[in-house]
């Protein structure tokens, strides 16, 4: 036992001292089981948070299957959505309970412009506006470069018009 541990000047680690290895009431580690602390083994009365989704514990991260209860895609329980989505015309919509989504504009760029990209090559990406295209191929970059200022502003305006009539009547 070191010296300053007999006068009560502990080295803690969480719940417990690293020089004597005694433990105290606070600090605990309870991160894969919400009951018992991994150090020392201490219990709690806290049991598992399944409030927030009902397949994983707020406190721990525990996971369990199929506790789910659905009506039309969202859970009862904690709120939790899960859709079945079909391709709509230009979008998609839930099966089961109608929810309709809309690609974002550089999906739609390349599902009705993708003929007219020019072909891939190796560049850094281009940030145009608030156009980040980081996670599309260049050729979408090269595509809006190229239409300039007036064509980019027309192509927006299209994906507006298409994407109000599909959430509109689809």
């Amino acid at each position: 036992m070191a010296w300053l541990c007999v006068f009560g000047f502990h080295k803690w680690n969480g719940c417990h001292c690293t020089e004597c290895a005694h433990a105290r009431d606070q600090d605990h580690y309870f991160w894969s089981d919400c009951t018992e602390c991994l150090r020392c083994k201490t219990k709690r009365d806290v049991q598992h948070d399944w409030s927030a989704n009902c397949e994983r514990c707020a406190n721990c991260s525990t996971t369990r299957e199929r506790t789910h209860q659905f009506s039309a895609c969202k859970c009862l329980l904690c709120g939790t959505e899960e859709h079945a989505f079909l391709v709509h015309g230009e979008g998609t919509k839930c099966q089961n309970c109608g929810k309709k989504c809309f690609p974002d504009f550089y999906e739609f760029l390349l599902r009705n412009h993708g003929q007219q990209m020019p072909q891939q090559r190796q560049r850094p990406r281009t940030v145009l506006g608030d156009y980040d295209q980081s996670k599309y191929a260049p050729s979408v970059s090269d595509f809006l470069l190229n239409a300039g200022e007036a064509g980019r502003q027309a192509l927006r305006e299209n994906y507006e018009k298409a994407k109000a009539a599909f959430l509109e009547i689809a």
